[in-house]
């Protein structure tokens, strides 16, 4: 497998600008039920006190794991860079969507049945895999386009039936595409801009990436 070296300060500087993201996500789910505490948030919703939080307490939820396991990730970076020759830790074919790719496997393939304490099902590895070959496709489809859009990294979230949902969330737009856990199903998108124009439906996963496409070009 080709190792290639990843500066140290690009790394941390993609994990800066993902926690900060992440913090302003949480503080908008929180901001929008009036709360300032998150674990009081997450139990009320749970108790049934905030009746219509659920969906927004499991995005919580996600978001702070995802949050607490990018401070891990920094910190392994700080650890390796330490030990490593030249301060330049290695990953396999390394850019910034490797560095998603490998922090989402950590976080995704770590969970166990009733992650979230409501009988949330485990990730398994081929939906993991399957998710990260739409992303890889996605970046060889844009990079095949003459006029091709920014590709944003995305937020990638665990399901608690098992799917996993990649999220892009700009200034202009957002896009959710779900990749599920039973491979006989097709994939399923939403797509919202700041008019409150929307798109979704189901799509094959060879035509996901122009749906990606579709979306930048019709919200941007």
């Amino acid at each position: 497998m080709t190792q290639i070296s990843v500066d140290k300060d690009f790394l941390e500087e993609l994990a800066d600008t993902k926690l900060r993201v992440l913090q302003e996500e949480i503080e908008e789910i929180l901001v929008k039920w009036a709360y300032d505490d998150i674990d009081q948030l997450l139990s009320d919703a749970k108790t049934g006190i905030l009746e219509e939080a659920e969906d927004d307490a499991v995005c919580l939820r996600n978001l702070v794991a995802k949050r607490d396991n990018l401070v891990q990730f920094k910190t392994a970076i700080d650890k390796d860079n330490s030990e490593g020759e030249g301060g330049r830790p290695e990953y396999p074919q390394g850019d910034q969507w490797t560095a998603l790719i490998l922090a989402a496997k950590e976080e995704l393939l770590s969970l166990r049945d009733d992650w979230d304490g409501e009988g949330a099902q485990q990730v398994k590895e081929s939906t993991f895999w399957r998710a990260v070959r739409f992303l890889r496709s996605l970046q060889a489809f844009v990079q095949q386009q003459q006029s091709a859009p920014l590709l944003e990294l995305p937020d990638i979230f665990p399901r608690p039936n098992g799917d996993i949902l990649i999220q892009w969330k700009t200034d202009q737009f957002q896009l959710v595409v779900t990749i599920p856990e039973d491979e006989s199903k097709p994939a399923v998108y939403y797509g919202k801009g700041d008019a409150e124009n929307v798109t979704k439906g189901t799509v094959t996963f060879a035509k996901l990436p122009q749906i990606y496409v579709n979306c930048v070009q019709m919200f941007s």
